[in-house]
């Protein structure tokens, strides 16, 4: 499959860029506008660009972050939605949200690989631990697993110990180290840790704190970033094990949109920062903000 250029025009409509010298390169926008009715709901980094999703018929765009140059990595399809991405052995792994299914696809030409139907409520968050894939299912309270080779078959992994079930369950989902995992709760704002090898989830400690409608999840270091829809990027400090953490920090200052997911890219955090799908129109233009280094 070919892919194909969508340069978006850089007028002050779509690229908010800093005025530089003309002996100088220009500075990186502090928003990329994403084309109307996109309706994206995940993102991630890979090889110096981001990637974003669209719910409307699972495209997922390249963005590259210094220009805004965006192009078709996956090619739209009637019926196919596109919420997690990850990357991993030349794959890209995406949930299909309100599909039910798993979609694998080269990280060359976008071509389809496999197709994983799981039957799924709500298959939303993807994280990837060795060769193997994990996607939450916000509305059937499972991780699926997956290989990232598309060889095998789906095991599917029912969280215990001190997990409780809620309407609106996991959604991001990202690896903690020592093979573990950390995933959110959408409607209490709870953060556990997750052995996927024995499906035991402990509750992550915050001081009585939660990090509410959390949605992507973000680790570097000891540092948790958690896009929450109510419209923030919390940062939170974790200690080495991954069982306590401290909310630090509340990013940006002025309230966002709805934040649904973070990306990191030579040290700039992003936001992907969306309309209320509810009130989205086919005239809708969403955006990826930059907040800076962090």
């Amino acid at each position: 499959m070919r892919l194909t250029n969508r340069t978006i025009l850089t007028a002050a409509a779509s690229l908010a860029l800093a005025a530089v010298p003309a002996a100088t390169a220009a500075a990186a926008p502090k928003a990329l506008k994403l084309p109307a009715g996109f309706s994206p709901e995940a993102m991630t980094a890979h090889d110096g660009a981001l990637y974003v999703g669209s719910q409307v018929d699972g495209e997922v765009l390249r963005v590259d972050p210094q220009t805004g140059e965006q192009t078709i990595a996956v090619q739209g399809r009637k019926g196919v939605h596109s919420n997690g991405i990850r990357f991993a052995d030349g794959t890209i792994v995406v949930a299909g949200g309100t599909t039910g299914k798993i979609y694998l696809y080269s990280a060359h030409d976008g071509a389809p690989l496999r197709t994983y139907d799981v039957h799924g409520g709500f298959v939303n968050g993807v994280g990837i631990v060795g060769h193997t894939a994990y996607l939450t299912d916000t509305l059937r309270h499972v991780v699926y697993a997956v290989s990232t080779s598309g060889r095998g078959g789906v095991r599917t992994i029912a969280p215990t110990g001190d997990f409780k079930p809620n309407p609106l369950d996991l959604d991001g989902i990202i690896p903690a180290g020592g093979g573990q995992l950390l995933t959110g709760q959408y409607g209490t704002g709870i953060l556990y840790k997750l052995n996927p090898s024995t499906g035991v989830a402990r509750q992550l400690d915050l001081g009585g704190r939660s990090v509410a409608t959390d949605d992507g999840l973000l680790l570097t270091g000891n540092s948790l970033y958690v896009a929450e829809n109510s419209g923030h990027v919390q940062k939170l400090t974790l200690n080495a094990s991954r069982t306590t953490g401290t909310i630090v920090k509340t990013l940006p200052p002025k309230r966002l949109s709805d934040a649904v997911d973070v990306a990191k890219i030579d040290g700039h955090l992003w936001v992907l920062n969306i309309h209320n799908p509810r009130t989205a129109t086919a005239k809708t233009v969403d955006e990826i903000v930059d907040l800076g280094t962090v």
